[in-house]
């Protein structure tokens, strides 16, 4: 009788690993990777897509954006959906807590979705808004939520450059 019962369990332990390895492949798959640059340039292309890119997240008093030095004067405003701590380690999320009035900048690796139109963001004066679902990577640049040209020249070296 215990030979069944130990059979039985690893049937199901089975069963279980290979549904979460089947349910993470899906997810996997289902976001595509991209440039920034690309996918501002392709907004419309990637219109309610789940996406994951790789750029500079500034934050500040009045500011939360994503951006890339080569195509900087196209920012997205940055919001955080509701499952974000879900899926999101936190030793990357540390990276991008509360730093008061100094904000800070930081590399990223984030997957969302990105909403165009404008009116986003402070003053509604952003065209995009990017929706992050997950934080993947964060690398700190700068203690400060600073313009980029306002870094010292070897923190916009480590900016994201396209």
């Amino acid at each position: 009788m215990k030979i069944i019962y130990t059979l039985i369990f690893i049937f199901l332990l089975c069963f279980v690993v290979k549904a979460q390895t089947s349910k993470q492949a899906t997810k996997e798959k289902s976001e595509t990777e991209i440039s920034f640059c690309d996918l501002i340039k392709n907004s419309e292309k990637y219109k309610d897509k789940e996406v994951s890119v790789r750029a500079t997240y500034r934050y500040s008093f009045e500011h939360a954006e994503l951006y890339c030095l080569e195509c900087v004067e196209n920012k997205a405003w940055v919001e955080f959906d509701e499952s974000f701590k879900k899926y999101s380690k936190s030793k990357y999320t540390k990276k991008i807590k509360n730093n008061g009035f100094r904000g800070r900048t930081v590399n990223v690796e984030v997957v969302g979705t990105l909403l165009s139109g404008g009116g986003f963001g402070h003053f509604g004066i952003y065209p995009y808004k990017f929706v992050v679902k997950s934080l993947k990577m964060a690398e700190i640049v700068s203690d400060i939520g600073a313009d980029p040209n306002a870094l010292s020249k070897e923190e916009q070296k480590k900016l994201c450059q396209k």
